[in-house]
């Protein structure tokens, strides 16, 4: 089916979905957090056992990406941004 034929990307989710986008949305948001509820509410959160690898007056300027190594990071610091 071509997204096209109707009536764009919205057309198609209410056509092949029969639902509204918006709903489509909010329902797949309440459905991450459910599945995720279980997981969160038995680790410990970021907070309590990391420490700030850049501090806030530097976020945005560094980028940090998987390491070619398992539990490793890279970070990049982005100059002249």
């Amino acid at each position: 089916m071509y997204a096209g034929a109707t009536g764009g990307p919205v057309g198609a989710i209410k056509s092949v979905l029969h639902t509204d986008p918006q709903k489509l949305s909010t329902d797949w948001q309440e459905a991450l957090k459910s599945s995720a509820r279980p997981i969160l509410q038995v680790m410990t959160p970021p907070s309590e056992s990391g420490h700030v690898l850049v501090p806030e007056k530097e976020q945005g300027q560094h980028q940090c990406e998987p390491g070619p190594q398992p539990r490793r990071q890279i970070f990049h610091v982005l100059r002249g941004r």
